[in-house]
């Protein structure tokens, strides 16, 4: 039974989505910065995927690129979900058996 203490509470922590401080900060300077370049519109999401799309850049360079935007418009792929083997316990003739089967079934 549960004393109803500890766990996830309604309205507790930081919502989801939300930047830290530090990352907020780091933004905002990046911001300001960009914009005293004369380049308000600058993201750095289309200037990786303009690099990927150019002729003109190395090939390994617009690979780079291309796995960087990659994640942000595509999911990982997930692994395959792999089947957990059972240990089957056998006696030691049955055990026996098991492996005259498997070796008669190959010819050995």
């Amino acid at each position: 039974m549960s004393s109803g203490r500890g766990g996830k509470r309604i309205g507790a922590g930081r919502p989801v989505g939300a930047r830290n401080h530090y990352n907020a900060a780091v933004a905002e300077l990046l911001q300001k910065r960009v914009n005293e370049l004369g380049h308000e519109d600058y993201d750095p999401v289309i200037a990786m995927a303009e690099i990927a799309l150019n002729d003109e850049y190395p090939i390994e360079l617009r690979f780079k690129a291309h796995a960087e935007v990659a994640q942000y418009v595509r999911t990982k792929c997930r692994q395959p979900a792999t089947q957990e083997t059972v240990a089957v316990q056998l006696s030691p003739d049955a055990r026996r058996r098991r492996i005259r089967e498997l070796t008669d079934a190959v010819g050995l």
